[in-house]
């Protein structure tokens, strides 16, 4: 017969074992942002490592408890990076996926899957032309710059734009829409380029020590912010200065990884951060607030 002390210290190792379990459960449901975009209606779109799609409501902040998911992909694909274009009430929602060395682009309308698009090569990043009707590509492994027109049926994700002479690894994309210019980050080299959309030119705009993986363009303040995450900074540049010089907006010691980054309507910059589990809204002095999301299986509210 097992001593009361013998049992006691068994149903507290069990009662330990338990707790662990759920705490590890718990901590592998926590959000993994890979890219982010500001919805019409108010709040973010996400796009999850894990889940798929996820949108939180919510306004200068983020209201956590009634987030929800909407779309999920098949693990053999792994999500990549979105952009979200308004349509009508409802916004319409571009996502990237990869399998090895192919590239799909799917489309959900009402945040109902629409369509997908195969691609023979990997698309690394997106960014939407809406006056243009289109959206921009881009190639990692071809250094191109694909074009993609909305409206066309019969539209390829791969319809070459402009080729990136000295590109290594093209991936985050940015639109400043008034000047008519396309920023595209080489992830291997750093360095961002810009690229001229009426002349087609291309020229190198700036190169950080680390590794752009995520572009943001700021309209209002004629700014270009990156998301480094090797050097765990978010970098913002005056596109419009003589000199350009860089400037560290924020460089938070909760920063792990920061790979997302998207501007709201109210000019608030919000960061993603999978290894954080966290997304940041950033205040103008570069301090970040978290929010941190715990989605559920069935549910994420």
């Amino acid at each position: 017969m097992k001593s009361p002390l013998l049992l006691f210290f068994t149903a507290l190792i069990l009662s330990f074992c338990a707790l662990l379990q759920l705490l590890q459960g718990a901590s592998t449901n926590l959000l993994q942002p890979l890219a982010l975009w500001p919805a019409s209606a108010g709040g973010l779109y996400v796009l999850d490592r894990a889940s798929g799609l996820v949108y939180i409501p919510g306004d200068t902040g983020l209201d956590l408890r009634n987030s929800s998911k909407f779309a999920a992909f098949r693990t053999s694909w792994q999500p990549v990076d979105m952009a979200a274009v308004p349509s009508g009430s409802n916004d319409r929602l571009y996502v990237l996926l990869a399998q090895e060395t192919v590239g799909m682009l799917m489309c959900y309308s009402n945040r109902r899957f629409e369509r997908s698009w195969i691609a023979r090569t990997l698309l690394t990043g997106i960014v939407p032309d809406p006056a243009g009707h289109r959206l921009f590509l881009s190639g990692g492994l071809t250094n191109q710059i694909y074009v993609f027109d909305w409206d066309d049926p019969g539209a390829s994700p791969t319809k070459s734009f402009v080729a990136v002479p000295g590109s290594q690894l093209l991936g985050p994309l940015a639109l400043d829409a008034d000047r008519h210019l396309l920023f595209a980050g080489d992830q291997r080299t750093g360095i961002i380029y810009v690229i001229n959309l009426d002349t087609k030119s291309v020229s190198q705009l700036a190169q950080i020590a680390g590794q752009p993986n995520a572009l943001a363009f700021d309209s209002a303040h004629r700014s270009l912010y990156v998301a480094d995450s090797v050097g765990r900074k978010i970098w913002a540049y005056n596109t419009d200065a003589k000199n350009l010089k860089p400037r560290v907006l924020s460089s938070s010691a909760d920063f792990r990884q920061p790979v997302a980054i998207a501007i709201d309507p109210h000019g608030t910059v919000w960061v993603g951060d999978p290894q954080s589990n966290a997304i940041f809204r950033l205040a103008p002095n570069g301090a970040a607030t978290a929010y941190r999301l715990v989605l559920q299986p069935d549910s994420y509210r």
